[in-house]
């Protein structure tokens, strides 16, 4: 019933197969053998597609909520004797590993000695089923999908130049100059090449374009500092070089959207409990407001 159920609630049998960690063959063969059981057919299977019969529906309905109970149950007991093992995979970007994230995965492993963190770092949206991923950590807008999200902080973004640019090309005063400017463009951005700037309540919006353009924050970053072009980013990613005076901020009395930082998982009622455990330890620790 069970392997029935992450079958259909995950999408397809290799997603089931990594998430209870079994042999695709071996799911595929309990399905087989569960529909023989039965005496009908549960699933509709092609090269592409999966999808429930009649009777599928109507079983799967049933075993849900049995799975549920179950879960929940089994989460109890391991959270009265202590119990949290396994390995949790865990989907980053770049920019949020290293200082922001590391240090706070590192304080909840060492309540667990049982438990193993598999990080992936990347800044592109990954397939969290195709790739067993059990959490991200994602910045910027979510479009909707089937995944929870809990947000649980903020980024405050900037407009930034390297002092090197103003040497050559002058420091833009108004956002009317902004566009006879060169910028760096972050492509992973929902409007990449579309800038809104607020002040006293009034929004400006400016098209900004540039040779450069890259998917990494920290690329980015680099090329903003070797004075290839004005660029936006978080404001913790650059606060030594402000202090240093490589970056000037640019129009500071013009504010733009704050990025949201959210905890993302695929299904809220069926989570391991290690799963659990990290997002609430997340949500507490990372829950900090504006990253400023």
């Amino acid at each position: 019933m069970s392997i029935f159920f992450h079958v259909v609630d995950a999408g397809g049998f290799s997603a089931a197969a990594r998430r209870i960690n079994m042999a695709k063959s071996a799911v595929s063969r309990h399905i087989s053998e569960l529909e023989k059981q039965l005496g009908v057919k549960l699933l509709n299977r092609t090269t592409r597609q999966l999808s429930m019969t009649e009777s599928g529906e109507i079983y799967f309905q049933a075993c849900s909520s049995v799975v549920a109970q179950a879960t929940e149950v089994s989460n109890k007991i391991r959270g009265l004797t202590g119990e949290v093992s396994g390995t949790i995979k865990i989907s980053c970007p770049t920019a949020l590993a290293t200082d922001y994230l590391t240090p706070v995965l590192k304080s909840f492993s060492n309540q667990y000695s049982q438990l193993k963190i598999d990080l992936s770092v990347d800044d592109q949206v990954v397939n969290m089923v195709d790739e067993g991923i059990d959490i991200a950590v994602r910045v910027g807008w979510l479009e909707n999908s089937n995944l929870i999200a809990r947000k649980i902080a903020e980024l405050s973004r900037r407009i930034y130049v390297a002092r090197e640019y103003i040497e050559q090309n002058g420091l833009p005063d108004s956002p009317e100059q902004l566009i006879n400017h060169e910028w760096v463009i972050f492509t992973l951005l929902p409007t990449p090449y579309r800038l809104v700037l607020r002040k006293q309540g009034r929004e400006q919006v400016v098209r900004i374009d540039g040779r450069f353009r890259t998917n990494n924050i920290l690329t980015l970053k680099s090329l903003i500092l070797e004075a290839a072009g004005i660029g936006v980013l978080s404001e913790f990613l650059v606060k030594d070089e402000i202090e240093n005076g490589d970056l000037v901020h640019v129009l500071p009395e013009y504010s733009i959207d704050k990025a949201g930082i959210y905890v993302v998982y695929p299904n809220r009622d069926y989570l391991p409990l290690r799963s659990r455990l990290l997002i609430d330890y997340l949500n507490r620790e990372l829950n900090v407001g504006a990253l400023i």
